[in-house]
């Protein structure tokens, strides 16, 4: 188990309070504490699109295609 005032996620890198359901992603950068969850303040896409798929809005998190 880590603590939630010294973890820094790496950037992208999702986390999930399984109890809530509530999400963060990392920055790189901020301790998990310091990072707003998404839906406040934050935009995320889920989308299975190509790699050269372009977006409007972002942060994106692209799954990529098996094809």
């Amino acid at each position: 188990m880590w603590s939630a005032s010294t973890v820094i996620l790496a950037k992208g890198e999702p986390s999930v309070v399984t109890d809530t359901g509530q999400m963060k992603i990392g920055d790189g950068v901020n301790t998990w504490l310091n990072l707003p969850y998404v839906g406040t303040g934050a935009s995320i896409i889920f989308d299975g699109g190509g790699p050269y798929q372009t977006y409007s809005a972002g942060p994106v998190l692209d799954c990529g295609s098996i094809f």
